[in-house]
């Protein structure tokens, strides 16, 4: 399995993204939680809220998964990141059904 994780501007940005996914069953589900950033960008230190999408798949969906996050994201430069994920064989097998067939 993977993991998703992704960061939005907003709960409705994040939404939009997590419901697109899973209308085209690329993910099974997602959390949706707040977040405070902390980052650089030129040698400035900034804090924002955002908001924060882990959204679970298998492997076979990931680089699928990536790319239509980063077709719709609203960032120009979103921060997506992929994780390798173990489940309990009920979930998995569960997450298998949700989604569509490569």
């Amino acid at each position: 399995m993977k993991v998703i994780y992704v960061t939005c501007a907003s709960q409705q940005d994040a939404e939009r993204i997590v419901r697109h996914c899973l209308e085209k069953r690329l993910i099974g589900c997602a959390n949706i939680m707040p977040s405070t950033s902390l980052y650089t960008d030129n040698g400035t230190i900034n804090q924002k809220e955002e908001v924060v999408v882990i959204a679970k798949t298998m492997k076979e969906h990931a680089l699928v998964v990536i790319d239509e996050i980063k077709r719709i994201h609203q960032y120009d430069l979103p921060c997506i990141m992929e994780f390798d994920a173990q489940a309990t064989q009920e979930y998995r097998a569960w997450m298998e059904k949700q989604l569509c067939k490569s």
